[in-house]
């Protein structure tokens, strides 16, 4: 059976469920409108009505009989007549533990009610101890932020609980909710509850490398680990050195763990028809380097081959994160794209370095005469360093066999030379752009922010992929994810693994050729009009 199968039996499913505790409900609602009320009964009404109420733009009823169905219910609920505030509260804090054991139907419902004024704080305490699970919900638990101010032992016993119930590396909420607690009123509970978690979890880590069943557990371990480092990283927590050291522990744990209980897809790609069709274009017509850059969409429209990725609707299922533009299938896309443009890129480079050297220098004299403020501007000395390094490396041809040995000083070098070429190719393209409005220094403009979906002048340039695609292999997209080969460089955090930092050689390479292409193709079209 399909996944997708599966989500579809499991939403009729869900529906005809709905819909048969929807016929009770009618029911028990006709009849408390016949019969004299109790005050038990006045509140499960009103709570009732609160939670259908709470439910009025559930998908559940989007269309058809699903929202008929609703309405009907609606028109009974109506006829309930509302409580007023004292009477509700002065109920919830009578019947508050019978409706909650009772009565599941309504705990969110007094979740949310209790955290107001009117509300005995036992039935708080009550709340913080019998709904411990539904207090993890950041929409509930932030209701009771004003609430835990004045009451902090409350706050310290939940952290407590959290952890000798093992609930935060398995509820993802736990970190939403500390965010929560941004403040300096908690800043003395929460700072002993990253120390606490952090300690905990290494011991964990530590103790539970037993080569058994339970290790798959390190499938939650390896999703907590980026969860919680993200979290202490973004607080400032000094914790962060004492937890980062762990991803040596979990990454060969968790890659173990995946061989011994996973299951196992493999792809091979083979690029050598690629290459041959290659041989044969440069063969014709020399190196041509945005016809394997960008690609013709329409007639006059032209797209960066970095933009073949879509969307794909197992994202949903996947993905950390929703709101991230790099979702699990454009980034195995992205992976498959790269490896193909990476062969390509090496081969040019260590086979045909002259060629290559040749169509650049024109790209070079077409940017400087369309391109430059003035003279200071000019790229042709940047150039001319560059083509000295790729004759360097290319002469290192026999020694650039990935089954070999890489020396990573060969690399390291022109890595960083060519971030530092992309964007000083898109900041004098940005300044020139901005020649008659405004003057602004080059340290004011970042990378950071040339890559950015508010620089509209680069985004014209790129479009919204390509630039994403850059700033997630060079930087970091917006929500933190990404290579950062950069940053990375300029900060000595490389990655000493031979074939990986080889890889990160030849993606910045052709990143570099993908902007070259990029503001040759926009000096084409430009002269065109």
């Amino acid at each position: 059976m399909s996944l997708v199968t599966l989500l579809d039996i499991s939403k009729e499913s869900n529906i005809i469920s709905r819909i048969s505790q929807e016929d009770k409900m009618i029911n028990k609602l006709l009849i408390y409108e016949k019969e004299s009320k109790t005050d038990l009964e006045k509140i499960k009404n009103y709570l009732l009505y609160q939670s259908y109420l709470n439910h009025e733009n559930d998908s559940l009823f989007a269309s058809g009989e699903e929202l008929k169905r609703f309405n009907k219910i609606m028109s009974v609920l109506k006829r309930i007549c509302e409580l007023e505030i004292g009477t509700r509260n002065i109920l919830i804090n009578r019947y508050y533990s019978k409706l909650i054991k009772e009565y599941l139907f309504c705990k969110n419902e007094i979740i949310m009610i209790a955290s107001n004024k009117g509300i005995d704080s036992i039935v708080r305490e009550y709340i913080f101890d019998c709904c411990y699970h539904d207090l993890l919900i950041p929409k509930n638990f932030k209701l009771y932020i004003s609430y835990l101010k004045e009451n902090i032992k409350i706050l310290e016993k939940w952290f407590e609980r959290i952890v000798v119930e093992n609930v935060y590396y398995i509820d993802s909420s736990i970190v939403d909710n500390l965010e929560l607690l941004n403040s300096s009123q908690f800043k003395d509970q929460t700072e002993s509850f990253n120390k606490t978690v952090t300690l905990d979890f290494s011991r964990k880590v530590q103790s539970d490398l037993t080569g058994t069943e339970k290790d798959q557990v390190f499938y939650l371990y390896d999703k907590f680990y980026h969860d919680w480092l993200k979290y202490l990283k973004n607080s400032k927590s000094p914790e962060v050195y004492n937890f980062e050291s762990l991803q040596k522990v979990i990454s060969p744990k968790f890659d173990q763990v995946l061989r011994t209980y996973g299951h196992v897809f493999s792809d091979k790609i083979d690029s050598s028809e690629t290459i041959e069709l290659l041989k044969k274009e440069i063969s014709r017509h020399g190196i041509v380097l945005y016809e394997y850059t960008h690609r013709p969409q329409q007639r006059d429209s032209i797209f960066s081959i970095l933009e073949e990725m879509e969307l794909s609707v197992f994202d949903g299922v996947f993905s950390n994160n929703s709101n991230s533009f790099f979702t699990h299938s454009r980034i195995k896309q992205l992976d498959y794209l790269m490896f193909n443009l990476m062969s390509i890129t090496h081969y040019i480079i260590y086979n045909e370095p002259d060629l290559l050297i040749s169509s650049m220098s024109s790209y070079v004299e077409l940017i400087d005469s369309e391109y430059s403020i003035n003279d200071d501007y000019k790229l042709n000395d940047d150039f001319n360093t560059l083509f000295d390094i790729i004759r360097n490396i290319s002469e290192k041809k026999d020694e650039t066999n990935l089954n070999q040995k890489i020396s990573i000083a060969n690399y390291y070098g022109p890595t960083m030379y060519m971030c530092s070429l992309i964007e000083k190719i898109l900041r004098n393209f940005y300044k020139f752009q901005r020649r008659e409005i405004d003057y602004i220094k080059d340290k004011s403009i970042s990378l950071n922010y040339l890559l950015s979906d508010e620089n509209q002048e680069i985004q014209q340039l790129l479009g919204k992929c390509q630039s994403k695609v850059i700033r997630y292999y060079l930087l970091s997209d917006e929500n933190d994810e990404g290579l950062n080969i950069r940053n990375d460089l300029a900060h000595l955090n490389n990655d000493h693994e031979i074939e990986s930092f080889f890889n990160k050689f030849l993606s910045t390479t052709f990143l570099l050729f993908s902007v070259l292409s990029s503001v040759v193709l926009d000096s084409i079209k430009k002269n065109k009009l």
